[in-house]
């Protein structure tokens, strides 16, 4: 199935679990299937139901649970989870044996799933999301890889978030493209915003850090923060409780907001002067689609982020 052909449509749709990137991604892509009548139903744990409700008060959730372990912020990425396979492994028969139960009771027309590997069912048309084809693994890693293909291959469609020829993933979202693979654009939940920016807004002149990836590195995030951004512009950081009780932060003259509200938080994102983050695959998507200027560090343990600084710095330097 073609997702431009997805309409009215019955969906049990849900995301990763790995920090709130792949759930504010599909924020943007729930907002498309809405709009051609399609009927949204989210699965899963209880932080990304409450910010689903922010943006959808009407659309029905079931509780289900995220993958049960979190990532040594001292390892790669990719090292934790070679680390943690066999609890990873585990957890995609759990998720598929869910799915399998949910379906005895109930009917849907499509399961998607936001790089959930056992989000799936031989019982319905199964779609897998990522901007992932390729992993930027190496060495022993690479094992990883293959089983990562093998597991997505399993859905019966894959749609990649991205697009050809301008993709923002590089070589991670290259595919020899058939009738199981397809390329599904940039999704934003500030796609609907792109000309919302107000000129008379007092907050447009805002300089912002958003605290987001693993705790560990928001030091450095910091440091990057306060040694580039625009004097002329108010500084604010934003980013969860722990974030910001966990950042060596001293300079009283900058303000620090918890980001408890999803909505308010957005207003002052669409009219930023200027934003720092780290280069997540879904800021940089939002950045497609905001008029803010952009400065993005690599998190130091994410190979995939440090890929995505690499080649855009590159095209800009072209």
């Amino acid at each position: 199935m073609n997702f431009n052909t997805v309409q009215n449509k019955k969906i049990l749709l849900s995301s990763l679990n790995w920090g709130m990137g792949h759930l504010a991604r599909c924020i943007g892509l729930i907002n498309e299937l809405l709009e051609r009548k399609n009927k949204i139903t989210f699965a899963g744990n209880t932080q990304q139901i409450n910010v689903i409700h922010t943006y959808f008060p009407d659309i029905r959730c079931i509780k289900m649970e995220g993958y049960p372990f979190d990532f040594d912020e001292n390892k790669s990425f990719a090292k934790s989870i070679w680390k943690k396979k066999w609890a990873l492994f585990q957890f995609v028969n759990t998720e598929q044996k869910f799915v399998n139960n949910l379906l005895k009771h109930e009917q849907f027309d499509l399961l998607i799933s936001d790089h959930r590997y056992g989000f799936r069912s031989s019982k319905c048309i199964s779609i897998f999301i990522t901007h992932q084809y390729n992993l930027p693994l190496n060495g022993f890693q690479f094992l990883f890889s293959i089983i990562h293909r093998y597991w997505i291959k399993q859905f019966d469609k894959i749609w990649i978030m991205d697009q050809f020829p301008e993709n923002l993933a590089g070589k991670l979202s290259q595919a020899n493209l058939n009738d199981n693979t397809e390329y599904i654009g940039w999704h934003s939940r500030f796609k609907k915003n792109k000309n919302e920016r107000n000129p008379n807004n007092t907050s447009n002149h805002l300089s912002i850090l958003l605290l987001s990836g693993p705790d560990l590195h928001h030091n450095l995030l910091y440091e990057y923060f306060i040694q580039n951004r625009d004097e002329t512009a108010i500084p604010l950081i934003i980013g969860s409780q722990k974030a910001i009780d966990k950042l060596t932060h001293n300079n009283t003259q900058i303000d620090m907001l918890v980001a408890d509200d999803w909505l308010k938080i957005d207003q002052l994102i669409i009219n930023a002067h200027e934003i720092f983050s780290f280069f997540g695959y879904s800021t940089l998507m939002d950045s497609q689609y905001l008029r803010a200027n952009f400065h993005l560090i690599p998190c130091p343990t994410q190979l995939e982020q440090i890929y995505l600084s690499k080649i855009h710095c590159k095209m800009r330097k072209q």
